[in-house]
């Protein structure tokens, strides 16, 4: 008795296929890396929980998740400026950072790593999520 063999599907580069589904676009080639400073926040971005007062709701844990995802998505940081909210650059003590507007009232806290030129989104092929600062007033 013959047994049916899977066949072998074609195999493309990874830098030039972005794959497109229903939670967003990823191109594993040409996306930026996004790490987590806080544990908390990679958890809550992972497994959607969290021990942090951060996230009240279902629909600001999607706006996260989604906004980590459109991180993950771009090429350099500058091209964030063409969704929602964009990417603001602020400078504190001399150091850069960027902000992105999550929710009224609540920014996410970027650095850029430190191997890429923190002054130029331009260039910014890697960032750090530092914090989710809740601005009251």
């Amino acid at each position: 008795m013959k047994v049916a063999q899977p066949r072998a599907r074609p195999t493309r580069s990874a830098k030039r296929m972005c794959i497109v589904n229903l939670k967003g676009l990823y191109c594993p080639g040409c996306a930026i890396r996004v790490s987590f400073r806080s544990s908390d926040l990679e958890k809550l971005f992972r497994q959607g929980r969290t021990s942090r007062p951060w996230i009240t709701d279902a629909r600001q844990l999607r706006l996260f998740w989604r906004t980590i995802k459109v991180l993950e998505a771009v090429r350099v940081l500058a091209d964030m400026r063409a969704y929602p909210g964009g990417c603001n650059r602020t400078e504190r003590s001399g150091i850069v950072y960027y902000e992105v507007p999550l929710w009224p009232g609540t920014l996410l806290t970027l650095a850029a790593d430190s191997s890429a030129g923190a002054n130029d989104p331009a260039s910014i092929t890697g960032v750090e999520v530092l914090s989710m600062d809740v601005q009251n007033g």
